[in-house]
């Protein structure tokens, strides 16, 4: 057996022992750097290259990569359940990302390369591209979210952890950005083999990166997942029971699909506004650095009150981002960076506080049920996140076609400005409503994890 794949540890109340527990919890957490890599360049880049580079229609690459989203959530809940049958047997979650990080890797660069070897890129190709890919992170993925619920039963220790993995989450965001610059400065002249040739040293930047954070694991489990004999359909209805976690879901689907329009368009509005898609750099990076400025603030605030108040501020403090934006409509980067980095303050703290409280669900689930669902738990949870996230980049494609976006010709700033800050704006709103009145304490939490189960 692997090192640190025990099913237990000695007095191990599912918490990394305390002499080890902060080394393991940045360690483990360093996986979102390499998971952000992948993320933010097919959130930020990947249709960027489609219409710019391969000079694809904006509505149809919008589509495609709906499309290929779609088949991917629709696989999340089925491999959820999987791992946790794995896990009853000599399986672990580090096991499983150490087998399927290679696999993602070169799918990673065969979602730049098969498409440009297609002139013109054909839609169905683009489509077989992105779902292989994104199945791939997917079988990384899930087992490292599970590992969120996984290390620690506290409520406070998780939104530590959830803090740990957006800082890691932002300094991918800041790298790939950077790593994009020379491409990106290119414009419309960009050569898909810079992009290639990047996939291919993103992909080896990965792999050793996803290997070390679950490696030298001191985490035991102190809870086993719902025997592998219950049906995969018991084991959703458990879920749906659980009036907590489809609130906290019917949030994080907005902020994916809404709140992310924002940034999903800073790409396009850099160029429309500024003339030069490579300003977006500087644009996302003030954004990036008030994402990692206002981690202490959130966790601050989760601790000593709530974590949905928190989430609920930062929701709101969002919306009034989006306001403020819009009233500026920045056209010069002294205006434009202030605003990017409130930005930034508001989607960390609604993204943190998302990412701590799905894993309370789990306990809330066991509670009522008597079986415990973790890697199901989560994989609901990326289901929905991605077909939100999808949601999100086909909307970027259809409002760029609505303005007659194609690369070449300006459209007007005001419209591209009012649809990047509007969608995000009604997102914000409508989970700070749905998150009012959400009863989840850290006291009550607590008392939870240690009950025992019906």
């Amino acid at each position: 057996m692997d090192e640190g794949e025990g099913n237990t540890a000695e007095g191990s109340t599912g918490v990394v022992r305390r002499r080890r527990k902060d080394g393991y919890a940045i360690r483990y957490s360093s996986g979102n750097f390499a998971k952000s890599l992948y993320e933010s360049t097919f959130s930020l880049v990947y249709l960027f290259f489609l219409v710019d580079v391969l000079k694809l229609d904006p509505a149809s690459a919008g589509t495609a990569l709906l499309l290929s989203i779609i088949f991917d959530a629709a696989i999340n809940p089925l491999l959820g359940r999987g791992i946790d049958r794995w896990l009853q047997k000599a399986w672990s979650y580090q096991r499983i990302i150490r087998v399927a990080a290679p696999f993602t890797a070169v799918f990673f660069v065969l979602l730049f390369a098969v498409p440009a070897m297609a002139s013109p890129p054909l839609l169905p190709v683009v489509i077989v591209a992105t779902a292989l890919f994104r199945a791939g992170c997917t079988l990384v993925d899930l087992p490292h979210n599970a590992l969120l619920a996984d290390l620690t039963l506290d409520s406070r220790d998780r939104v530590k952890l959830s803090s740990w993995r957006f800082f890691f989450s932002s300094l991918g965001n800041i790298a790939v950005l950077f790593g994009l610059a020379p491409a990106l400065s290119q414009s419309g002249s960009s050569r898909p083999l810079d992009f290639i040739i990047l996939a291919v040293i993103t992909g080896f930047i990965y792999v050793g990166i996803m290997i070390y954070c679950v490696g030298g694991s001191v985490a035991g489990r102190s809870k086993q997942p719902a025997p592998a004999s219950v049906q995969t359909t018991a084991a959703l209805m458990d879920l749906a029971r659980n009036g907590r976690l489809l609130r906290v879901l019917a949030v994080c689907v907005l902020s994916a699909g809404l709140a992310t329009v924002f940034m999903r368009m800073t790409v396009f509005y850099a160029k429309t506004s500024f003339g030069d898609a490579a300003v977006s750099i500087y644009l996302l990076g003030a954004q990036m650095c008030g994402q990692i400025a206002g981690l202490p603030l959130w966790q601050r605030i989760a601790s000593r009150s709530e974590k949905t108040s928190a989430a609920i501020a930062a929701q709101l403090l969002l919306a009034i981002s989006m306001v403020a934006f819009f009233v500026a409509a920045p056209r010069s980067l002294p205006i434009a960076l202030p605003l990017f980095f409130l930005t930034g303050l508001g989607m960390g703290g609604l993204t943190v506080m998302n990412w701590a409280i799905v894993p309370d669900t789990i306990e809330y689930t066991e509670a009522a049920c008597g079986r415990r669902h973790e890697a199901l738990t989560f994989g609901a949870f990326l289901f929905l996140n991605k077909l939100g996230s999808g949601f999100a980049l086909a909307s970027v494609g259809w409002l760029l076609a609505a303005l007659h976006y194609n690369g070449e010709t300006s459209v007007s700033a005001l419209a591209l400005t009012g649809a990047m800050a509007g969608v995000p704006f009604v997102g914000a709103v409508a989970s700070a409503v749905i998150l009012g009145g959400l009863k989840m304490t850290h006291v009550e939490h607590a008392a939870l994890s240690r009950k025992p189960a019906p």
